[in-house]
């Protein structure tokens, strides 16, 4: 992959032992509630930055086909049910069975992660009671799974890759954010008679809610509630609007979860090379890929790639139970 050749040789964070994995299964199984997971990767992550950088390298010993790394994957997964069995017949790892973070634990402990939370942006103040090391426990896997090949079913707006790449949020980031909100504010901007002011009755006060659903006022400007908005300032209120939305009022929780990316990317190329949307697609990864029209036959995995291929099925039933079988018989590529 294009990620791979450009990172090769780039030192990354190795730190999660088969213990610590399973330590985060345990916690995840055994609590649904946010903060006992969030201890557990604490205790996980903290001392992240005095450990060894070295890229993990795994080789394997397998007669069920050529690795690009879709073996490796099956491989390690296979150690959720085997914990005991013999480690030479999975891999040999260079030091202390330190295992990749491609592992099914890593993705249930980070949708846990994110239980409570599926954007950064999803409220115009973020929680005040969750404190920074959450955010940077959360940057930290985010950028430990663009290293390791992860797909994460996270729902990011684009602005927070825009921010992850040192660009500002701006009004246009608006229209994927909150499109209701851009297109009052583009309504406003493209009004062109002089009684804006009486039409949209708007000042440089805001209102919104907070996470409990309380009403917060806040001023754009000093004594924003007695400057209306007229002909002459709009553009300066959508501008300070939307710097308040994306930039301003989450700018400690950006910043800590900024710093956890950074410890994992940060003597990476990845924004030399990279655009916004070509680091979405590294996280979240593509649409399924369509595999010709409706058949009987079983869904194809590129498990190298992480790419599912599916046949236009007739039916979500059918769609279902092929997909299901699949998925059963998945271990060896139908071979064991």
């Amino acid at each position: 992959m294009l990620l791979g050749s450009a990172l090769r040789g780039v030192p990354v964070p190795q730190f999660l032992t088969e213990q610590s994995l399973y330590d985060i299964i345990d916690e995840c199984e055994s609590n649904d509630s946010y903060s006992p997971l969030i201890r557990t990767l604490g205790e996980v992550f903290s001392s992240i930055e005095n450990l060894s950088k070295s890229f993990l390298q795994t080789e394997l010993s397998s007669p069920h086909g050529s690795d690009v790394k879709g073996l490796n994957k099956e491989e390690v997964r296979s150690l959720e049910g085997e914990k005991d069995k013999d480690e030479d017949s999975c891999a040999e790892s260079s030091k202390d069975k330190v295992l990749p973070v491609d592992l099914p634990a890593v993705r249930r402990a980070f949708a846990a992660l994110f239980k409570l939370k599926t954007s950064i942006f999803e409220n115009a103040l973020i929680n005040a009671f969750e404190s920074d090391a959450q955010f940077t426990l959360i940057g930290i896997v985010l950028g430990l799974a663009i290293y390791n090949n992860v797909i994460l079913a996270v729902n990011f707006p684009m602005v927070l890759y825009r921010k992850l790449m040192g660009k500002r949020g701006s009004f246009e980031d608006l229209q994927d954010w909150n499109p209701v909100l851009y297109n009052s504010l583009k309504q406003l901007l493209e009004y062109n008679e002089a009684d804006l002011e009486e039409v949209f009755m708007q000042t440089f006060r805001i209102s919104y809610q907070d996470v409990f659903g309380s009403t917060i006022d806040y001023d754009l400007k000093d004594k924003g509630d007695c400057i209306g908005v007229t002909q002459d300032n709009k553009y300066e209120f959508v501008d300070l609007y939307a710097n308040f939305l994306l930039n301003k009022s989450v700018e400690k929780q950006f910043h800590a979860f900024y710093k956890g990316f950074q410890m994992v990317v940060d003597e990476s190329p990845l924004e030399l090379l990279f655009r916004p949307e070509e680091i979405e697609l590294l996280i979240c990864g593509s649409k399924v890929t369509k595999n010709g029209p409706d058949s009987d036959r079983l869904p194809t995995a590129h498990t190298c790639f992480n790419v599912l291929l599916l046949p236009e099925y007739s039916s979500k039933e059918k769609l279902k139970d092929r997909l299901v079988k699949a998925i059963n018989y998945s271990k060896g590529f139908g071979m064991l």
